[in-house]
C-alpha cells in the first residue's frame, strides 16, 4: 500500500509513472498493469480527477470480473454497489421467513410490495456494480451497461414509491391506483429518455437530468396529499412518515455534498489521495436511504398484534364515560362461566359505554343527541330499560334537572333499570354507584314481572336489547310500556343489525365477518330469542297501540375508513365497541347453541381471533345497520276517538276504564 500511495502522489503532482513492476506490485495479483489516465481512451477516462489506477481495456468479460480481486480505480465503486445488492437479496429471503412465522395472515399483495422494493434495490445496485466492473471492456459495452444503470435507478425509485403509496394509502385503494399510475408514467418517460440513443449527447443532458428530478420530486405529491387528509400520528404509525422525512434529508445532504466536492468522488488527506472512486458517496447516501425505507415501510411493526386503528388514535377506555359518571365495580356480577363473568364484567360495561358514545357521535348535529322523541322542556318521569352502567340515564337526569340547588325536588326524575329477566346472556348487573344525580335512581329488577312504580312515565327508553326476550316476551314488554306511559308519552328504542355489510366488495366472501351475523342469528333462533329485534320492533310497537311512529336508519362503520369526519369518528368508536364486546357476545351463545354442536371455549377463541384479524384490516370497508324507532302513546282525546269508533259495534260498551 505504501508503494501504491507513492504512485498516487506522483499522479497528483503530474509525474507520469512508467515502472510496470511497481504497478504490478501495488495491487494487481493477476499481473495486469494499471494505467495512467493518458493511456486509456476518453470514454473510459471520464473523470478528469482520476489520474491513475485504470485497468487496461480488455474486451473480455472474464478478465473484467477477475479485476474484482485487486485494487483499481473502480474497486470502491464496484463493492459499494455489490454489497448493498447482496444485502437486499438476503433481505428478500429473510422477509419470506418473517412473513411465514410472524405474520401468516398477510395477503400476497402485502408481501409483494415489500419484496418489490428490495428486489428493485438489488437490481439497481447489482447493475451499477456490473457497470463499474465492465467499464474497461469496450465502448459499446460501457454504453450498454451505462444505460441499464440509469434504467435500474428508475426501477429503484419506482419500487420505493410503490411500497410507500401502498402503506400510506392502505385504506384508499383508488388513491393507490392514482399515484401508481402517475409514477408509472413518469418512470416510463424517464426510462425512455435515458435509453434512447439520440438523447445521449450533451445537448440532451438537461432533459435527462430533468426527467430524473421530476420523477424524484413526484414523491411529494402523495406525501402532501396524505398529510392533508390524515393526521401526522396516523401516518407516522402506519407508514413511518418520520423516516420518509429523514430519507429526504439524506438525499438533500447527499446532493449538496456531491455537488460541493469540486472533484466528485475524490477525497484527499493533506497531499495524499485516499479514495479515487467516482461516486461512492452518492451510493452510500442511497444505501442509507434504503435503510430508512426499511424503517418507514413498517416491516418491523407489522404482526398480528398490529392494529392500524387503535395505534393511530389517542384514546383511553375512560374517555367514553360520561363526564357525570363515577361508578365503581365491586358488586356481585353475572355468572362465572368460561373464565369470565359474562357478560356483566368490566369489559362488557366498557363496551356499553362505547356503544353509548357511538350514537352520540352519529347524532351530534342535534341539539340533544340523547333522544329523538319530542319530550318538551321538562319531562317528569323517565325510565331507561337495560341501562348497563346507567350512563344514558345519568346524562338525561343532568340535562333535565332544574339547575336550581335550592329546590327540594328535581324537576325530572329518571329511573335507570337494569334488566334481570330470564335471559342468560342479558343479565347486565351494574356495579355499585358511588355518585348519582339526586334525580336519578338505579334499580335492578326483572322487567317482565309486574311493574310497581306509582307514577306514570313521560318517556321510556331502551337500547341494544336485541336477543333479550322471546317474541311473547317482547309483546308483553311493549304492553307494559304502553300501560306505564302517561297519555302522550313516548317510547324510544335503538337496536343494531348483527349482520355485517360492505358496499365495495371489500368484505371477504364467506369470511368470518361476512358470516358472523347469520351464525349468531342461527344461535339465537335455537335459543328462542331472536337477534332480529331491529327488524321487528317497529311492528311490535305499533301492535302495542303506539301511534305517530318514526324511525331513523344508521350506517355504522366498523373502523375509521369513511372520509366523512363524523362517520370516521363513529367507526373508530364502533370498532372499539366490537373489540370490547366480542367475547361477551359470542362465548355463551356459541358454547350453548353453536352449530352443528355447541362449541368449546377454545374453538370460540380461535373464531374470535379470526374476527379480530378481519376487523383490523383497514382495507375492509365494513359496516352494520342501526335503527332508532320512537312512537307516542295516544292522548286521551285520541283514545276516546278510537273507542268511539269501536263503540259503533253493539258488542262494545264504552267505559271510563278503557281510557288510561
Amino acid at each position: 500500500m505504501a508503494l501504491l500511495k507513492r504512485s498516487f502522489e506522483r499522479a497528483l503532482s503530474g509525474t507520469e509513472r512508467s515502472d510496470s513492476s511497481l504497478l504490478k506490485e501495488s495491487g494487481s495479483p493477476s499481473g495486469a498493469r494499471l494505467l495512467n489516465r493518458n493511456e486509456v481512451p476518453s470514454w473510459y477516462a471520464h473523470n478528469p480527477y482520476i489520474r491513475t489506477g485504470y485497468r487496461p481495456v480488455v474486451p473480455s468479460t472474464s478478465r473484467c470480473i477477475s479485476s474484482l480481486l485487486y485494487l483499481h480505480s473502480e474497486t470502491v465503486n464496484v463493492y459499494s454497489h455489490l454489497i448493498p445488492a447482496t444485502i437486499a437479496l438476503l433481505g428478500n429471503g429473510l422477509l419470506c421467513v418473517y412473513f411465514s412465522t410472524s405474520f401468516p395472515g398477510a395477503t400476497w399483495t402485502d408481501q409483494l410490495v415489500f419484496h418489490i422494493y428490495l428486489t428493485t434495490s438489488a437490481i439497481c445496485f447489482g447493475i451499477s456494480s456490473a457497470y463499474h466492473t465492465f467499464l474497461c471492456h469496450s465502448a459499446h459495452f460501457t454504453d450498454l451497461w451505462g444505460r441499464l444503470d440509469y434504467v435500474a435507478i428508475v426501477f429503484q425509485i419506482l419500487g420505493s414509491f410503490i411500497s410507500g403509496i401502498y402503506i400510506g394509502f392502505y385504506c384508499e385503494p383508488h388513491l393507490q391506483k392514482l399515484y401508481w399510475s402517475m409514477i408509472g408514467s413518469l418512470g416510463f418517460l424517464t426510462g425512455f429518455v435515458v435509453v434512447h440513443p439520440k438523447l445521449q449527447s450533451q445537448k440532451w443532458r438537461l432533459l435527462r437530468s430533468s426527467s430524473f428530478v421530476a420523477t424524484g420530486l413526484s414523491a411529494f405529491a402523495p406525501i402532501i396529499h396524505a398529510a392533508s387528509i390524515f393526521p401526522y400520528g396516523q401516518l407516522d404509525q402506519q407508514a413511518g412518515l418520520r423516516y420518509y422525512y429523514l430519507e429526504g434529508l439524506v438525499i438533500v445532504i447527499g446532493v449538496l455534498f456531491y455537488a460541493s466536492l469540486g472533484n466528485p468522488g475524490l477525497l484527499t488527506f493533506g497531499d495524499h489521495l485516499i479514495r479515487y472512486s467516482t461516486s461512492q458517496w452518492w451510493w452510500v447516501r442511497l444505501f442509507i436511504c434504503m435503510e430508512f425505507w426499511l424503517l418507514s415501510s413498517g416491516i418491523m411493526r407489522i404482526s398480528d398484534d398490529v392494529d392500524f386503528y387503535t395505534l393511530t388514535q389517542d384514546w383511553e377506555p375512560q374517555d367514553f364515560q360520561s363526564e357525570t359518571t363515577s361508578i365503581a365495580s365491586s358488586i356481585a356480577k353475572g355468572r362465572l362461566e368460561n373464565g369470565r363473568r359474562s357478560p356483566s364484567d368490566d369489559q362488557q360495561f366498557e363496551a356499553f359505554e362505547i356503544g353509548h358514545m357511538v350514537f352520540l357521535v352519529l347524532d351530534n348535529g342535534r341539539e340533544n343527541p340523547l333522544h329523538h322523541a319530542p319530550l318538551g322542556k321538562s319531562p317528569k318521569h323517565i325510565l331507561d330499560i337495560g341501562t348497563g352502567k346507567g350512563t344514558w340515564a345519568i346524562d338525561m337526569a343532568d340535562r333535565y334537572s332544574s339547575g336550581t340547588p335550592s329546590l327540594s325536588f328535581p324537576s325530572s326524575y329518571c329511573v335507570s333499570l337494569t334488566d334481570f329477566s330470564n335471559c342468560p346472556w342479558r343479565r347486565h348487573l351494574p356495579p355499585p354507584v358511588t355518585w348519582m344525580p339526586p334525580n336519578c335512581l338505579l334499580e335492578v329488577d326483572d322487567i317482565l314481572r309486574d311493574w310497581t312504580w306509582r307514577e306514570p312515565f313521560d318517556f321510556i327508553h331502551m337500547r341494544l336489547m336485541l336477543g333479550a326476550f322471546t317474541p311473547d316476551g317482547w309483546d308483553q314488554l311493549y304492553k307494559q310500556c304502553y300501560d306505564a306511559l302517561t297519555p302522550g308519552g313516548w317510547i324510544e328504542q335503538i337496536e343494531l343489525d348483527v349482520r355485517v355489510y360492505s358496499d365495495d366488495d371489500t368484505l371477504k366472501e364467506n369470511g368470518t365477518l361476512a358470516t358472523w351475523g347469520d351464525n349468531f342469528i342461527g344461535c339465537s333462533e335455537r335459543a328462542g330469542r331472536s337477534l332480529l329485534t331491529q327488524e321487528t320492533m317497529r311492528g311490535a310497537i305499533e301492535k302495542a297501540g303506539f301511534v305517530d311512529v318514526h324511525e331513523k336508519l344508521y350506517k355504522i362503520p366498523l373502523g375509521p375508513w369513511p372520509k366523512d369526519k363524523v362517520l370516521k369518528e363513529a367507526g373508530q368508536l364502533q370498532y372499539a365497541h366490537w373489540l370490547a364486546a366480542l367475547e361477551g357476545w359470542a362465548m355463551w351463545l356459541l358454547t350453548k347453541y353453536g352449530a352443528p354442536t355447541p362449541w368449546t371455549p377454545e374453538e370460540v377463541q380461535v373464531y374470535l381471533s379470526k374476527v379480530r384479524a378481519e376487523l383490523r384490516n383497514p382495507r375492509t370497508h365494513a359496516y352494520e345497520l342501526g335503527r332508532r324507532v320512537w312512537a307516542r302513546k295516544p292522548t286521551v282525546e285520541e283514545q276516546m276517538a278510537n273507542l268511539v269508533i269501536k263503540s259503533e259495534s253493539p258488542q262494545v260498551s264504552l267505559t271510563p276504564a278503557m281510557i288510561s
